[in-house]
């Protein structure tokens, strides 16, 4: 019996298999994570407007649940935490986009 995860362009990379289409949207999507949040903090401001209020907003509440969650030593791994559900939620976002599994997201893949 053979299970098929979907057809990906396969290389061959340092003796490993790397689907070469989930290795490039996994790079898209963290350079979308990188510029978002770099766009994010350009013009910070007390009064937040914009981008920066949206990523107040959404960073705000995760800090809330992390402290709740892990206890008054939250601040050993908040950054880990927020990047790593910042690029989930982008790679998943970015994979409802309607194409020809052009832009898949890199979550579908183990």
């Amino acid at each position: 019996m053979e299970l098929h995860a979907g057809h990906h362009m396969v290389v061959q990379l340092l003796g490993l298999n790397v689907n070469l289409d989930t290795l490039m949207m996994t790079w898209l999507v963290a350079a979308l994570v990188i510029i978002v949040t770099v766009a994010a903090t350009r013009g910070r401001s007390l009064v937040p407007s914009g981008l920066q209020n949206a990523m107040e907003i959404v960073i705000e509440a995760l800090l809330d649940q992390f402290k709740e969650t892990l206890g008054p030593k939250y601040g050993q791994v908040v950054s880990i935490l927020l990047t790593m559900f910042l690029f989930i939620l982008f790679a998943n976002e970015l994979g409802m986009l309607p194409n020809p599994h052009v832009l898949a997201s890199p979550t579908n893949d183990l």
